[in-house]
């Protein structure tokens, strides 16, 4: 629904305006389209890369080696035993929060402005 509303929100003189400079529609798609959804499809992708990031379920069903488990396992295997550490819960939780929190500083401006809808034209 936001790729939906920032594509549709670009003005159709501007693929008019590229197809008269002879523009085929990759090159329109590619020039004029993703330049101006930039903000929409960060978006898209912080509020798909977040949950990923996040999983716990699906990982802890489908994984059997303890190896191969994820942050979010590990952080679970701490909080399990019997005498929980809490130093060590809440570096490993610490360890698991910044990368997010650092994503999320880095395209700020772009997730605002995708969740806004705005368009330059």
């Amino acid at each position: 629904m936001l790729l939906t509303g920032a594509f549709t929100a670009v003005p159709k003189e501007l693929r008019d305006s590229a197809r008269v400079d002879g523009a085929g529609e990759p090159h329109i798609f590619a020039r004029v389209y993703l330049p101006l959804a930039r903000p929409a499809l960060i978006t898209v992708a912080l509020l798909t890369a977040i949950p990923t990031w996040n999983e716990y379920l699906l990982t802890k069903v489908s994984l059997n080696d303890e190896s191969a488990y994820t942050l979010s396992l590990g952080l679970q295997q701490l909080s399990a035993q019997n005498v929980p550490q809490y130093n060590s819960l809440m570096a490993g939780a610490l360890i698991v929060v910044i990368p997010v929190i650092l994503l999320f500083l880095a395209l700020q401006r772009y997730f605002v402005n995708g969740l806004v809808g705005a368009v330059k034209g």
